[in-house]
């Protein structure tokens, strides 16, 4: 099977993960696989088994209506793991992957605009696929409740997952936090809700035995307490880390705080919880979703009720049967067999070469 990955998020963080977990799992396989990268990121591919090609425009380029056919045309799928601008009158079946509508949901934070060119593009996105892939049940039901049910037919639900790498290497820390600290990740946006947890954060009694630790740039803060924050030594911003600095500040992380108002699914709950971290986090579906009964919830509008009521750490949870079922390679069959279906619907003579 000729498969062409549309690579051109490759390096941003939620998608760029899930790209680079696609990939490093099409290695291994006996797929043809052609991926689409700008120039600069081409020229740091790393995966020898996989082919490059160089696209010139943006996901929101109009030219992807007409010009991206070319570098499809002798696929048997184009998969797309973002939102853009799809190709138009191509004879090659696309896969789509909608991680989340969050500015559509939460247009009040994105603005109108925003909001309602992002729902035509996704509109345009979903008329085109042959089928569409989305991270969890809730961005199912998104999708189901923005577009009126039209598109339920070839909407598939596959997970993300944790992959070996994201496993723990249990040895002292060389990170410089050097006190009891409690742990959130995820960029800094206003629907992360990562501002309203380090103001009640400084609020709370727990100021005074821990730090707040945030993996993510203060540079997203844009409000007049923005200064007050980054020059508190209760605070840490670290910008962007290794994953070896990552994996060092989930080993000796005291708790895993993840406050948002919305996600599509919440990758970082699963890597808290192979280190078998003590979990708090919204009570919104998709981490309901994940975690079941695992995790402490609570109310993400109510972060200094959340404070109050937190009494201790519990670290007694166990997370096996969680991380079993999210898993990279399980969801990549998953995945692959998609493409297959796709596939052989618009060509009858396609055989798998794996």
């Amino acid at each position: 099977m000729n498969i062409v990955v549309d690579g051109r998020m490759i390096n941003h963080s939620g998608i760029g993960v899930y790209t680079n977990e696609l990939l490093t799992l099409l290695n291994d396989k006996s797929y043809s696989v052609v991926v689409l990268l700008s120039k600069n990121d081409a020229s740091k591919f790393g995966f020898k088994n996989l082919h490059v090609k160089t696209i010139e425009f943006g996901r929101y380029s109009w030219k992807n209506l007409f010009y991206l056919r070319k570098h499809i045309k002798d696929s048997d799928i184009y998969f797309c793991p973002f939102l853009s601008i799809p190709p138009v009158f191509s004879s090659v079946p696309v896969v789509t992957t909608v991680h989340d509508l969050c500015p559509v949901s939460e247009r009040k934070v994105f603005g109108t605009r925003v909001a309602i060119a992002y729902w035509a593009i996704m509109l345009l996105q979903l008329v085109v696929s042959r089928q569409v892939v989305t991270i969890s049940n809730f961005t199912r039901s998104e999708i189901s409740k923005w577009f009126c049910s039209l598109f339920d037919d070839k909407v598939s639900v596959v997970s993300n997952g944790l992959s070996v790498k994201e496993q723990p290497n249990h040895t002292k820390s060389t990170y410089p936090v050097d006190s009891p600290y409690i742990l959130t990740v995820g960029n800094i946006k206003p629907h992360k809700n990562i501002m309203n947890l380090a103001r009640t954060f400084l609020q709370s009694k727990w100021c005074t035995t821990h730090r707040l630790v945030i993996v993510g740039d203060h540079q997203g803060f844009r409000t007049k307490e923005r200064d007050i924050m980054i020059d508190d030594s209760r605070i840490i911003f670290t910008g962007k880390i290794s994953d070896a600095e990552l994996d060092q500040l989930y080993q000796h992380a005291s708790l895993f705080v993840y406050p948002s108002f919305y996600e599509g699914f919440g990758l970082p709950l699963l890597e808290a919880m192979s280190y078998q971290l003590p979990i708090a986090c919204s009570s919104i579906p998709p981490f309901q979703e994940i975690a079941g009964d695992s995790v402490t919830y609570f109310n993400p509008h109510h972060l200094n009720s959340f404070w109050k009521n937190l009494k201790s750490f519990d670290s007694s949870n166990h997370y096996d049967e969680i991380l079993n079922k999210y898993t990279w390679k399980a969801n990549l069959e998953k995945l692959l067999t998609i493409f297959k279906q796709s596939s052989s619907t618009g060509h009858q003579n396609l055989t798998h070469e794996g």
